[in-house]
């Protein structure tokens, strides 16, 4: 997969949840995924890494269901560990 963006160097991260610039997100949108994403025909937010999402009773603990046919490029399945590490 080639991905060419008119950017140049002027990416400045490749952490999607740290950074605002739009230039950043085209890039990151192509190697990473998120347990949602932004869907511009409906203009909200739809699941992603995830299938099902629920909140407790007092909407402070989100309970997240996640795909099970995401794997990284070495073949190792994707688990709540893995999105964990990825927003720390």
């Amino acid at each position: 997969i080639n991905f060419v963006a008119p950017y140049g160097s002027s990416f400045g991260t490749l952490d999607n949840q740290a950074s605002p610039a739009t230039q950043d997100e085209f890039v990151t949108k192509a190697i990473h995924r998120r347990l949602y994403a932004w869907d511009g025909n409906a203009n909200k937010p739809v699941l992603d890494l995830a299938t099902d999402v629920s909140a407790s009773a007092d909407r402070l603990t989100y309970t997240f269901k996640l795909r099970q046919d995401a794997f990284f490029h070495n073949d190792k399945k994707m688990t709540a560990d893995d999105i964990i590490d990825s927003y720390k």
